[in-house]
Formats: structure tokens, C-alpha cells, sequence
């Protein structure tokens, strides 16, 4: 099996960048600043529709939190899932955990199946990484027939989790497919690929986008993002006496911010072709050097 590249997306604007920067697979989701949910069923059809030359695997996680569903959200997921095949999608993304941190191996089994009927690859996301034990949950997983595993080793970040991944994947013994992801990009991929043995990569390898919006209400806080980031600027810009709070005709307090602050509160993350190429040209070395190695045997 040569090195796989797989790359999380949640616009377009980033699918067609991963797309064409030679990424393998891509994982279609929504809002990767909350950690990832379900796309719409439009973003997964117009790339589905569009891109052709990789892999098409989607998210189905139907909100933030944690991963114990109700039956309304076992529901949505199963529906999700058979949308998704209809849409053109080649593989699910989900997992499902019980209230004390082991592996929902009753659903896990429900939806491998209903993929397999799909003709979807399954792979079990980082669920796994917040399992009360690794080591039974890959036995539990291989068990129910996943396809691969999305982990970091049970640390926020892969790169810290090389000996426990490296651990997994020996363990795994070629049963189901370890995937490090998490905290990765263009200067510890190949190195986390040579470390631990693992032939498939995931990230989202971005970069911020700049907004054009010129505009910032300072007393409409509708998110923690916002809230962070007033706070933060506030005691940085008064300390650079850069922000300015005059009072406004009715006596009204109001901020004026400079046009790369509003850039960067607006602004998101989207793939970065530089920087998937710079992986995927390291995983064409590490397919050329085994491929040496093989003929050489």
C-alpha cells in the first residue's frame, strides 16, 4: 500500500485547492473551528458533482459535543449517511461512543453495515482518541468492521502521540487502517508517516483567508470566537494605544478597528495549496524510497 494523503475541507473554495494540489481523499465537513459537524447536503453534491480525482468521504456527526447520541440523532445519521451515498460520496466519517468512554459497538456495527450496503468505506474519527482505553476500543473497532481509524493517539496533537500510534498500528497488524491526523502539517507529516508506520496522513493543512467585511458591532456577541477576540484586542490595542472608544453622538461607546484586525476576526482558514504540496511531494519520496526498497528485495 503506497502513503495515502487525506485532507479535511469545509468550503469549495478548499476542496478544489486539496483537489488539485494532489491530495488522495478528502473529508468533507462543516465548522472545523467547533471541531467539525455534518456538511450540507449542497456543498457534498456540488463536490461530488465537480471533483473527480480523488476520493470524496464526508463527516457525519450531527452537532458539537460529545459522541453518546439519542435515537432523533441515530436517525439523522442514518438518513445523513444514505443522502450522501446518493450524492456520489465514497465513504462515512463518524463514531460512536457509550457514556463511559468505551466504544458503541451496537451502532458502530449498525452503520458499518449500512455503508458496506452503500458501498462506502467507514472510518471511525477521533471519538477514538477520548476512549477511557486504546487498546480495547481497537479491538472492539476491528471487531465491527471499520475500514480505518482517525487518531492522534490520545493526544490533542499526532505528533506527541508517536509512540502510541506506533504502538497501535503494530497491534492493528495490517486488521484496519491507523490514520494519524490531528495537529499535522507540512514539517512533521513524512516524519510522523516514517515514525509510526502508518501509510495513510490527515489534515487540513490551512492558512487564514482574510474578510473583506469592514465592519465590527462592537455589543453583538454571538459567539465565543468574538467574545475572545474583544477581549484580546482590547487589552493589546489599549496597551499600543491603537484602539480608539470614543463617544458616539448618543452618548454611546463605540470601537474602531483597523482593517487587519477586522480581516482577521471575519476571516477563516482555508486549504493551502503550497502547503499540501510540500506533503504530497514528501509522500511521493517516501512511495519512491519503498518502491526502491521493494525492488530490491
Amino acid at each position: 500500500m503506497q502513503y495515502a494523503l487525506e485532507v479535511c475541507v469545509d468550503s469549495f473554495k478548499s476542496a478544489v485547492a486539496a483537489a488539485d494540489s494532489g491530495a488522495d481523499r478528502l473529508e468533507l465537513a462543516s465548522c472545523l473551528d467547533a471541531g467539525g459537524v455534518s456538511p450540507s447536503y449542497a456543498f457534498v453534491a456540488q463536490v461530488c458533482r465537480r471533483i473527480n480525482t480523488c476520493k470524496i468521504h464526508v463527516l457525519v456527526r450531527p452537532r458539537c459535543g460529545d459522541f453518546v447520541y439519542s435515537q432523533d440523532e441515530i436517525d439523522l445519521i442514518t438518513a445523513d449517511i444514505i443522502q450522501f451515498a446518493g450524492l456520489g460520496a465514497h465513504g462515512i466519517v463518524s463514531g460512536f461512543l457509550h457514556p463511559d468512554g468505551t466504544i458503541d459497538a451496537h451502532l458502530t456495527v449498525k452503520f458499518v453495515e449500512l455503508c458496506k450496503a452503500l458501498n462506502l468505506d467507514f472510518t471511525f474519527h477521533r471519538a477514538f482518541d477520548v476512549v477511557k482505553d486504546q487498546r480495547t476500543a481497537l479491538n472492539s473497532l476491528i471487531d465491527c468492521g471499520v475500514k480505518r481509524i482517525l487518531t492522534s493517539g490520545g493526544h490533542s496533537k499526532a505528533f506527541h502521540g508517536l509512540e502510541e500510534l506506533s504502538a497501535l498500528i503494530q497491534h492493528a497488524e495490517g486488521r484496519v487502517s491507523i490514520m494519524p491526523g490531528g495537529g499535522v502539517d507540512e514539517d512533521n507529516a513524512a516524519t510522523i508517516l516514517q515514525v509510526t508506520g502508518a501509510k495513510e496522513i490527515h489534515g487540513s493543512f490551512s492558512c487564514p483567508q482574510p474578510s473583506k467585511m469592514q465592519f465590527l458591532h462592537p455589543k453583538v456577541h454571538f459567539s465565543s470566537k468574538k467574545t475572545s477576540f474583544l477581549h484580546r484586542r482590547a487589552g493589546i490595542m489599549h496597551a499600543q494605544s491603537t484602539i480608539h472608544v470614543p463617544e458616539g453622538e448618543e452618548g454611546e461607546e463605540r470601537n474602531e478597528y483597523s482593517q487587519e484586525e477586522l480581516a482577521e476576526f471575519w476571516g477563516r482558514r482555508v486549504a493551502s495549496e503550497e502547503k499540501i504540496k510540500i506533503v504530497k511531494a514528501a509522500l511521493e519520496a517516501l512511495n519512491s524510497t519503498a518502491d526502491v526498497e521493494r525492488q530490491m528485495d
